[in-house]
């Protein structure tokens, strides 16, 4: 029997307004996976979702518990529930760039487009500030010189389940963008036998590595093992959703309405790619999905106030609050 943030969970998921708010599986950078936690939970995110890391998972708690003691109106005291996120080494999400070669020219294309001010230029090298890097990929995009690259970290995902569930976890997710579909069964597997059975489990996967029937094999796959506890995250272009309007939620809806033509009893959302726009663009397009997944554009949108030294100063704060709200309302 689900218990009551299962339940509330469940209850978006069918109303078509789960919005979850993504703190990144890379980014560990403490105080700041507090100032966002504090924000989207006052905005009224069903879920956030963190990076599988005792420091990570703290930061969310006390970030979502010094927002529920503001006590403000119509904030929930029971949600955002607390995913947490492990990634197959393959999986964009498992990554984080490094500087391959010294003929860096200083040109600083990698930081501009950099959206967590990662990367800084010191004493004539680019360093990498590697708690902050999520593995976008946008710095090694407009590199001209070709010296930046990813090491893609491997998990022990049944021992990293072992030692976190015990930390206040309500949801799991594996990211498994990946053409190896007996990879991901096996680390499915694994996820199915360690996470309770009255808790739900996610698995993002993406259209971008596999033909559309190779998709359908692993999501049929997946539900075989998991059941109605399932929720499929349509994962568009991974970490892409740092831009504005329809067109970059184009690939996450794609991908969605594949995982929904299969029938199965499973919860679709959509990520990456993600924005104020991507439920608006679902509707036109038929595509009926239960959820939101929010990553990159949710943090960009409120990138300038949580990096404020005044962060908690009134109008700071409170101009935050509105521009998250306003992001969570629109998957209602």
């Amino acid at each position: 029997m689900m218990n009551k943030v299962q339940g509330k969970i469940k209850q978006a998921l069918e109303r078509g307004e789960f919005f979850k708010f993504i703190c990144a599986v890379g980014n560990e950078d403490m105080e700041l996976v507090k100032r966002l936690a504090m924000i989207y939970t006052l905005a009224g995110a069903h879920v956030i979702d963190v990076a599988a890391d005792p420091d990570m998972i703290q930061g969310v708690i006390e970030g979502r518990d010094k927002a529920h003691q503001m006590a403000l109106p119509n904030v929930d005291p029971d949600l955002p529930a607390l995913m947490i996120s492990v990634g197959l080494k393959d999986d964009p999400h498992t990554r984080k760039v490094y500087v391959k070669k010294e003929t860096c020219s200083q040109c600083g294309q990698c930081l501009s487009v950099c959206l967590h001010q990662c990367l800084k230029l010191i004493g004539g090298k680019l360093h990498i500030e590697e708690k902050r890097c999520i593995g976008c990929g946008r710095c090694a995009e407009v590199c001209p010189e070709n010296v930046l690259d990813y090491i893609h970290r491997e998990t022990d995902i049944a021992g990293v389940l072992e030692s976190v569930l015990p930390l206040g976890i309500d949801m799991v997710e594996l990211h498994a963008s990946t053409s190896d579909t007996a990879k991901i069964e096996e680390k499915w597997r694994i996820v199915s036998e360690t996470v309770p059975q009255d808790m739900f489990v996610s698995c993002s996967i993406g259209s971008g590595y596999v033909s559309p029937r190779e998709l359908a094999q692993q999501i049929q796959m997946i539900f075989r093992i998991t059941g109605k506890r399932t929720i499929i995250q349509a994962d568009g272009l991974p970490m892409g959703g740092g831009a504005e309007g329809k067109p970059i939620s184009l690939q996450a809806v794609a991908t969605a309405d594949i995982i929904l033509r299969e029938g199965l009893p499973v919860y679709v959302q959509a990520s990456g790619g993600t924005n104020d726009q991507t439920k608006a663009l679902a509707h036109i397009a038929g595509v009926k999905l239960n959820g939101v997944g929010v990553g990159s554009y949710a943090r960009k949108l409120i990138w300038p106030e949580v990096n404020r030294t005044d962060f908690y100063q009134k109008d700071i704060f409170n101009t935050a609050i509105l521009k998250a709200k306003h992001l969570v309302d629109s998957v209602k």
